[in-house]
């Protein structure tokens, strides 16, 4: 898929969101690892996935232990970032968390020319004995809906290494790091 924007604007996306990423440059990406900037514009945006059988979406409420449990299962570095400040968006099974992603509002952005309010979702997981299954690129996918809801221009990605399973729902890289091997 072609991207909607040229090189230049997805700098300038990028260096309006999150400016220190253009400075960084592969600084903090392992050799051999690609990290992809992503953006969708979300007007009109509808979920376009199917229903999961057994499987709710909400924000996480109450004891945050279950939550960070989770979170700690399928990334420890990323509890820091589960301690309320943000809404937790998950996915349920039996009330249990099996997925959940941060959603994000980055405040209003100059985005090529225009003023509007982007937010996205982040720190994206699924315990491991409930992945390929649809369930996180559904929680993804009603997360975004719920951006569009309220009100955002734009969803953004910020350094994602699975730019393809993003773009199963309109994302587009904008801007992609590199650290090759040496």
């Amino acid at each position: 898929m072609k991207n909607a924007w040229s090189e230049d604007e997805g700098r300038q996306i990028v260096g309006a969101v999150f400016p220190h990423v253009l400075k960084a440059g592969s600084e903090g990406i392992a050799p051999g690892k690609v990290e992809d900037e992503m953006l969708l514009e979300l007007g009109g945006y509808t979920d376009p996935l199917p229903a999961l059988d057994g499987v709710t979406f909400g924000f996480f409420e109450g004891d945050p232990a279950p939550l960070l449990a989770a979170v700690r299962e399928v990334e420890p570095n990323w509890a820091k970032y589960y301690d309320g400040r943000e809404p937790a968006f998950c996915a349920f099974v039996g009330g249990k968390v099996v997925s959940f992603c941060l959603l994000s509002d980055f405040g209003e952005r100059e985005i090529l020319g225009q003023r509007v309010k982007v937010g996205g979702t982040g720190c994206v997981g699924t315990v491991p004995a409930y992945r390929r299954r649809g369930i996180g690129l559904k929680m993804v996918s009603l997360g975004t809906a719920i951006l569009q809801e309220r009100g955002f221009g734009y969803s953004y990605i910020h350094d994602t290494g699975v730019p393809a399973w993003y773009a199963k729902l309109g994302y587009q890289t904008v801007y992609r790091r590199e650290n090759p091997v040496k």
